[in-house]
């Protein structure tokens, strides 16, 4: 996970009770205008926003404060965490996304309309075993995998099973959604770390199976990955596909010099005191100094900023 502006000493991400208080990044703003475009979930289709930025760049920090302006509103979202990267197994990836977000309702909302989400999901995520999807294809158009039932236990042969059966069951949902009250947010974090092929499969869930309305999407990625993720598995036009997926792309602004300031000041108040302990005379202004005089051009990343206040408490 990414780990700007710690709540949890020098790596840990900023947690959402206090994520507004501890931004020293000076990316509220940023998270302001990532909460105006989820403004535009609407009950006719999918929203999705990424979060972009290389690994160490914030992006988890900057979700949990896009979430604590989310639940600031008067009518929150339901709001649903994925994380892809602790399912493990591709072939559950679906349907644990899918039912994640039933639970979330279900918990969330107790009136009949919530508990009919729930149970419109989960059932649509029973509906299938593998899912198999042609890149670029149109959603459920190339569906070649069996459908199973509700108990998860398969009924028929193979060929019993077609891409409407699937399509009826998605209806379904899409009609319980189109009545439900409030907006879904699902936050997808740490799609980073999976493997090239699995970053695929995820981000191919979104498309075709994710597309539904009165669901706003936030993907926190490092763009650059998840397009050599699209090359490894021979997806066409892979420079474009993501256009495809994504309808708002916001990258993360870089780091002001003031914020990088006040990052690596907090930084180096958290090392042990006798890291921080001076030896020398001027040990005080020689650090300020390395900063001012070059230093400071270096540290891109939050993550950077930490390292180098690691070191400089192994070097004091």
């Amino acid at each position: 996970m990414d780990n700007p502006g710690s709540t949890a000493g020098l790596d840990g991400a900023l947690k959402v009770g206090d994520a507004l208080e501890r931004d020293k990044l000076d990316r509220r703003g940023f998270a302001s205008s990532v909460v105006a475009a989820l403004n535009k979930v609407g009950r006719e289709s999918a929203l999705v926003v990424s979060v972009e930025g290389d690994w160490g760049s914030g992006k988890t920090s900057t979700l949990a404060m896009i979430e604590a302006l989310l639940l600031q509103k008067e009518t929150p979202p339901v709001i649903v965490h994925f994380n892809p990267w602790l399912v493990g197994d591709r072939d559950a990836l679906l349907r644990l996304f899918l039912s994640k977000i039933a639970t979330a309702v279900k918990l969330t909302d107790h009136a009949s309309d919530g508990k009919k989400v729930a149970k419109e999901l989960k059932a649509y995520a029973n509906a299938f075993d593998v899912i198999k999807l042609i890149p670029g294809a149109e959603p459920f158009a190339s569906i070649i995998k069996s459908v199973i039932s509700a108990m998860g236990d398969a009924t028929g042969a193979v060929s019993d099973y077609k891409t409407p059966d699937i399509e009826s069951r998605k209806q379904k949902v899409e009609k319980a959604l189109r009545e439900f009250g409030r907006p879904i947010i699902v936050f997808i974090d740490d799609i980073d770390r999976l493997f090239l092929n699995e970053v695929f499969e995820m981000v191919r869930i979104v498309k075709a199976v994710g597309d539904l309305p009165n669901v706003g999407y936030v993907l926190a990625w490092d763009p650059k990955y998840v397009q050599k993720s699209l090359e490894c598995v021979s997806v066409p036009q892979s420079n474009t596909y993501l256009d495809k997926i994504v309808q708002v792309r916001m990258p993360l602004p870089a780091l002001s010099i003031t914020a990088k300031e006040a990052l690596l000041n907090d930084a180096v108040a958290q090392l042990p005191p006798d890291a921080r302990e001076d030896y020398f005379g001027g040990d005080e202004d020689r650090f300020s100094m390395l900063y001012f005089s070059g230093l400071r051009e270096l540290l891109e990343r939050p993550r950077d900023v930490i390292r180098i206040s690691f070191q400089q408490g192994s070097f004091l």
